[in-house]
C-alpha cells in the first residue's frame, strides 16, 4: 500500500512536470498495482485540469467574460449550461497535457504492455544465459573427461609396457638360467667322460 502523503506529492510534481524518472516509474507501478488509486488518480487528474483552466480564465479578460456570459446564461436555462458545462469539459480533455484520462489509462495499459514484453524478453535471455552457461559447463566437464581418459589410457599403456618388460626380464633370466644349467651339465658331462 502506497503512503497517501507521498502519492499526493508525486501527484503534484506529475501536474507540476517535475517528476524524475525514478518517481515516475514508481508512480506508475502504483497505479499499475492499485485500481482504487488509479481512480482516484484520475479524478484528481480531472480535477486538476479543471482548477487549472479556471486559473487561466482569471487571468484573460476574454475568458473572464465568456464565464460571465456563461454563468448568466446558467441563470437563464439548466439546460444551456448543462451544454456549456460538458463542452467546457471536453475543451479540458482535449487541453490536457498528457490528453484525455482515457489516454491516460490506455498509456497505462500500454506500459502494463510493454512491462510484460520486457518481462518475456528478460526471461528469454536469462534462458538463453542459463543455456548458455549449462552449455559450458558440459563442455568443460566434457574436456576434463577426455583429460583423464587419456591420463588413464597413459597410465594402462604404461602398466602393460611394465608388464611386458617384467614378463620379458623373467623369460630372459629363465632363459639365462637354464642356459647355466645346460651348459653346467654338458661341462660336467665332459669332464667326466676326459676323466679316467
Amino acid at each position: 500500500m502506497t503512503d497517501a502523503r507521498q502519492f499526493q506529492e508525486y501527484f503534484e510534481a506529475f501536474c507540476e512536470g517535475t517528476l524524475s524518472e525514478a518517481q515516475s516509474k514508481e508512480l506508475a507501478r502504483w497505479l499499475r498495482q492499485d485500481e482504487t488509486l488509479r481512480a482516484r488518480f484520475l479524478k484528481d487528474w480531472e480535477l486538476s485540469n479543471l482548477l487549472s483552466h479556471a486559473g487561466d480564465e482569471m487571468d484573460g479578460g476574454e475568458e473572464f467574460v465568456r464565464s460571465f456570459w456563461e454563468r448568466h446564461r446558467a441563470e437563464q436555462t439548466a439546460e444551456q449550461f448543462a451544454h456549456d458545462f460538458e463542452l467546457r469539459k471536453e475543451q479540458v480533455d482535449c487541453d490536457a497535457p498528457d490528453g484525455s484520462s482515457s489516454d491516460l489509462l490506455e498509456a497505462i495499459e500500454e506500459d502494463e504492455h510493454m512491462g510484460a514484453q520486457r518481462a518475456a524478453e528478460e526471461a528469454r535471455r536469462e534462458a538463453s544465459e542459463r543455456k548458455e552457461t549449462i552449455k559450458k559447463a558440459a563442455e568443460q566437464a566434457f574436456e576434463r573427461f577426455m583429460a583423464e581418459e587419456r591420463r588413464r589410457q597413459e597410465e594402462e599403456a604404461y602398466r602393460l609396457y611394465l608388464a611386458r618388460r617384467r614378463r620379458l626380464m623373467v623369460g630372459a633370466g629363465a632363459l639365462a638360467t637354464l642356459a647355466i644349467v645346460v651348459s653346467s651339465a654338458w661341462l660336467a658331462g665332459l669332464l667326466k667322460s676326459t676323466v679316467p
